[in-house]
């Protein structure tokens, strides 16, 4: 418990104190302190795409990307501890996992789990994701008193993609308004309309990190 706590604390710090706020790095923070903090095999953030009604993971520890990056669960999928957890908004402990036949076989298989944890992350009352942790060693290595740290991770992690969030919208909104500016500051510079035009591509170059890029004049009377 001490260990754990521990853990959490330097998630914590490391979320906070270093202001570490692009999405990225966000992730696989909370993915490897969440190894630490209860002594997991695995780590899987899930991120519901509701146009699609699946799972897709976000980022993860201990688990090969490339096998793994184009994984999708169905929320429908009774199988799937991850899609419950989503589903019902509520964390689940499944113990003994590759002979309870309560998680996504394939997954269980490929991982070889033998015990899991899974969180969901909400955001205003809905859950948009969840975190699965796993043991391949123990089937009952997480036990009822580790789903409060579980989740407090959860809690710990949503703030920070929150604050990642929040962040990316608004240097994306300072880029642009420094980008209309410097448009603008090119306008009242240039003389014609093909020297606007070398402004203006130039200008779009660094935001758009275009290969090719032409500006079409409609020509008068044509």
């Amino acid at each position: 418990s001490g260990h754990a706590e521990e853990r959490l604390r330097d998630l914590g710090l490391a979320l906070n104190v270093q202001a570490s706020l692009e999405m990225e790095r966000v992730l696989e923070l909370v993915c490897r302190q969440g190894c630490a903090a209860l002594r997991a095999d695995t780590v899987v953030m899930w991120a519901v795409e509701p146009d699609d009604g699946e799972l897709r993971p976000l980022e993860m520890a201990g688990v090969r990307r490339d096998l793994f990056r184009t994984r999708r669960i169905p929320l429908r999928d009774e199988t799937s501890v991850e899609a419950r957890v989503v589903r019902r908004r509520s964390p689940e402990l499944v113990q003994h996992a590759a002979t309870a036949r309560r998680s996504h076989q394939l997954l269980t298989v490929m991982l070889r789990h033998q015990c899991l944890l899974a969180v969901p992350l909400i955001r205003r009352r809905e859950a948009v994701g969840v975190i699965c942790f796993g043991s391949s060693r123990n089937p009952e290595a997480f036990q009822e008193r580790d789903i409060a740290k579980a989740e407090l991770l959860a809690a710990q992690a949503m703030v920070a993609m929150e604050n990642a969030r929040l962040y990316g919208e608004a240097k994306g909104q300072l880029e642009e308004t420094t980008a209309l500016y410097e448009i603008a500051n090119a306008v009242n510079n240039k003389m014609s309309a093909e020297e606007l035009a070398e402004a203006l591509l130039g200008i779009l170059r660094d935001r758009l990190g275009y290969d090719r890029a032409s500006v079409l004049l409609c020509e008068a009377n044509s």
